[in-house]
């Protein structure tokens, strides 16, 4: 089988969205087919990629010269677009394209045109959705002619399929949940022991440095309040993006500098060897890596009820669940976790246990199993 990947993700060098399409493609390749892939040119080193090239893939880098803006801007304004754009001469039969979030491709006519009009099979992967994304008529248009056209819509939760649906008035018969890929780890995080004499509770938040659609702002915000200053916890932030410097001033400014930590990504196995509890105050999600991640471990979560976070977290079962991404939502769920210190380590455990159950294969191979149905 030959099958084509374009990963139409802009914003940003790497994140969890590639990721599910790279172990898919692994697969396909330790099994003998044909991968080639379109992703952005970036000028920097990327293992995944080297090690997609090494098993024997084909990666087009599109890059943006002067030459290639002026012919993109010409595309861009006829609508014109076509697989040798991508892939040269290799024909696929089929290519999947992967999306940051839904809609992404409506924001340019180039993407749309070349899915409507393209005779050669497609399918999605659809990572994030914006529970209050903002469309017009003419985008809401594009999607629905081009999700619709697609051999499938591959969501990474139940609830993004709603939201999308919702948002388009129309019920998808080609839309599919999968897995976004987690490894199960050889060791646990250790909570036994865990009460209130500890020295120190490490909360950890894992993820791009987003406010808009993390949420860390309101997490530093609840953490300033008048309660939670008299309370020994430290909060470690793991991750990159462009709200890094607003985030450490918004920590001096709310008088906590001293008991929150920034670091730069790590392995998670260093991130749940120090951390007790995950605190995700998101806005909006596709199913989290950093979620499943910290589940595998053992460790229960604080997470909002956005995306396919609440179909992996139960509340007061395997974690706590906040209705909604708001100041007093997120300090009642908080509230209610630190009286459940005693709690924790018998919920990570279940949480360890869900994740067990819902990945008897790789997530890569899970979707290739998919792609080869269609």
């Amino acid at each position: 089988m030959k099958i084509g990947i374009i990963s139409i993700m802009e914003g940003y060098s790497w994140g969890g969205s590639e990721e599910l399409w790279v172990e898919m493609a692994l697969v396909a390749l330790a099994n003998g087919h044909q991968i080639e892939a379109s992703v952005k040119h970036w000028g920097t080193p990327n293992s995944k990629l080297d090690l997609l090239k090494k098993m024997g893939a084909v990666i087009h880098f599109r890059k943006k010269s002067v030459l290639q803006r002026a012919r993109n801007k010409i595309a861009y304004n006829l609508g014109i677009s076509s697989y040798s754009s991508f892939f040269d001469s290799y024909v696929p039969d089929l290519t999947l394209i992967s999306e940051g979030s839904a809609f992404e491709f409506t924001k340019n006519l180039y993407w749309t045109n070349f899915a409507l009009d393209t005779s050669f099979p497609y399918c999605f992967i659809i990572q994030n959705v914006f529970e209050s994304e903002s469309l017009n008529n003419e985008r809401r248009k594009r999607a629905l002619s081009v999700y619709k056209k697609a051999k499938a819509l591959y969501f990474v939760s139940q609830r993004n399929i709603e939201v999308v649906q919702r948002q388009l008035a129309y019920e998808f018969s080609n839309a599919i949940v999968v897995n976004n890929p987690v490894s199960i780890p050889k060791f646990k995080s250790s909570l036994a022991g865990l009460s209130e004499n500890d020295t120190t509770i490490n909360f950890a938040s894992v993820g791009r440095l987003d406010c808009h659609s993390k949420g860390q702002d309101i997490l530093l915000q609840v953490l300033s309040m008048p309660a939670w200053k008299t309370r020994n916890w430290h909060l470690n932030i793991y991750g990159i993006g462009q709200d890094y410097d607003h985030l450490v001033k918004l920590a001096t400014f709310y008088q906590v500098n001293d008991k929150v930590s920034f670091h730069k990504y790590i392995p998670a196995t260093k991130i749940w060897q120090t951390n007790h509890l995950l605190i995700m105050p998101s806005y909006n999600e596709g199913t989290s890596l950093a979620l499943l991640e910290a589940m595998s471990y053992g460790i229960p979560a604080v997470i909002t009820n956005v995306g396919g976070q609440a179909e992996w977290i139960e509340d007061e079962v395997n974690g706590f669940v906040v209705a909604a991404p708001t100041i007093n939502l997120l300090d009642q769920a908080l509230e209610k976790c630190w009286l459940m210190k005693s709690e924790w380590q018998e919920m990570g455990i279940r949480a360890s246990e869900k994740i067990i159950k819902h990945y008897p294969r790789s997530a890569g191979e899970m979707l290739f199993e998919k792609i080869q149905q269609l």
